[in-house]
């Protein structure tokens, strides 16, 4: 019952931890066990955990692509648009990211990836602002509380906060 447990509040974590018990199985199974195809088994049940994964970096990328453009272009139109999607976004994350997925996220990787992304939409022919981090300024374990706070997240990539969130 414990795993069911883990299953539901970290399905990484349950998902690695599955993997290794499966392996223990196979050794202790040896070649007395012909009908179980334990590599492939065990692939599919830690491609669980990578897919949780992917979906969470998908989701925190489309937050970091839409605070940065809130971030840049303060004056667009598409402002408030922005910040309905961050919202969106992240409840979505909230749904989706289990702690043990910290260790497995390249954090400056998806933000590099974002800030791409969001100057190839360059509004009204001007750039990123200038003030943006090379590297993530938000902390995902704040940005999935309930009471993420988007107006100091945008100071805090204008680097007028520097602590991180």
């Amino acid at each position: 019952m414990a795993n069911r447990s883990l299953y539901d509040t970290d399905i990484v974590a349950w998902s690695e931890q599955q993997a290794e018990a499966l392996r223990d199985l196979a050794r202790q199974a040896g070649k007395q066990s012909n009908t179980i195809d334990w590599v492939n088994l065990i692939d599919e049940v830690e491609t669980v955990g990578r897919s949780e994964v992917r979906t969470a970096v998908s989701g925190l990328r489309q937050i970091y692509i839409h605070l940065i453009k809130a971030a840049s272009y303060p004056d667009s139109p598409d402002f408030a648009h922005w910040r309905t999607e961050v919202r969106a976004f992240l409840a979505d994350l909230r749904d989706d990211y289990t702690p043990s997925m910290r260790q497995r996220i390249e954090f400056d990787r998806v933000w590099a990836d974002a800030r791409a992304i969001a100057g190839d939409s360059r509004e009204q022919g001007r750039g990123l602002d200038s003030r943006l981090p090379i590297a993530s300024p938000l902390d995902i374990d704040a940005m999935v509380q309930p009471d993420f706070d988007f107006d100091l997240a945008l100071r805090r990539l204008h680097g007028i906060m520097p602590d991180t969130m």
